[in-house]
């Protein structure tokens, strides 16, 4: 069994473990509030407002701790992706300045232009991952914040932030689910074989560029014993001193494609926990939202005559 799987079937546990434990929760604090007998679930059972509050309380606190948990390990590895990436983007500047194939890549001006552009935002693709999972707990703490301390009687503040929290779990489930998915897609055989061929230049491309930098090199040193002229031998220095740039600059860029391509697979376990948590999260607010009555008084029914 993979780490990648290992992960997964960590938060798929976590998620229906944590689930159930919420649900004995919330049915415990309805057992303890409530006063008179049994009248089913979503009415003075553990979905009853609000003799289950207590109890979904609870399980919305360990979602919380479950989706920082999670986005902190995506967060750490999406800061391996940009560095990656940067990484990459960076080298192919310095393989456009190079001398040697300076002539060539001046049809390529614009979409250099745009490297040039995007490279300062790579450092934000971590804090954008980072966003949604933390704009979610805030929401949830301060929904727990205001059920314990309601700023009016039927938890209205609480259930402002219940909203707010709907809107950054909705986007954090499709931003988590499509890290997750490209962190799968990256392992499949059928991707790696493409991969595969796309990234062995690196395996080929160095080995031609050696010998024909040892060949130049080979013939400065004759050019340097049979007495050429100075004007020419300095032409051929040049020409070996770029050509010992292009290679080391190769070598570094394929460096950078090999550790994009292993961070990226290293998203699909953070991913999918991010997931499982957000789902988790889902039930657990929604089960607080309807102990505090979601669109009315929960203490209507109570209220005296």
């Amino acid at each position: 069994m993979t780490p990648a799987l290992t992960g997964v079937i960590i938060g798929i546990v976590l998620l229906v473990l944590l689930a159930i434990l919420s649900c004995v929760f919330a049915n415990m604090a309805a057992k303890r509030k409530r006063t008179g007998a049994p009248e089913g679930c979503c009415k003075n059972g553990c979905c009853g407002a609000p003799e289950g509050l207590n109890g979904w309380m609870i399980g919305v606190f360990l979602a919380l701790i479950f989706l920082l948990v999670g986005t902190f390990l995506l967060y750490t590895n999406m800061g391996k992706v940009s560095t990656a990436i940067s990484c990459i983007l960076t080298k192919i500047l310095e393989i456009a300045n190079l001398t040697l194939i300076s002539s060539m890549t001046a049809s390529l001006d614009s979409v250099l232009g745009l490297v040039r552009t995007l490279q300062p935002y790579l450092n934000l693709l971590p804090i954008a991952v980072l966003l949604p999972g933390l704009l979610a707990a805030l929401s949830m703490l301060l929904m727990l914040i205001f059920a314990l301390k309601p700023c009016c009687k039927n938890y209205c503040c609480a259930k402002t932030w219940f909203v707010f929290d709907v809107i950054f779990l909705i986007l954090g489930l499709i931003l988590y689910i499509i890290f997750a998915a490209l962190g799968y897609a990256v392992s499949l055989p059928l991707v790696q074989d493409q991969l595969s061929r796309i990234t062995s230049v690196c395996y080929t491309l160095p080995i031609e560029l050696n010998q024909a930098l040892a060949d130049g090199q080979s013939a400065l040193d004759l050019a340097i014993t049979g007495g050429v002229a100075a004007s020419q031998l300095s032409q051929q220095q040049t020409q070996v001193t770029d050509a010992q740039a292009a290679v080391t600059t190769f070598d570094a860029t394929c460096t950078c494609v090999f550790d994009l391509l292993n961070n990226l697979n290293s998203l699909f376990t953070p991913g999918a926990l991010c997931t499982c948590a957000i789902l988790l999260a889902w039930l657990t607010t929604h089960g607080m939202c309807c102990t505090m009555g979601c669109c009315k008084n929960p203490f209507e029914k109570i209220a005296p005559a």
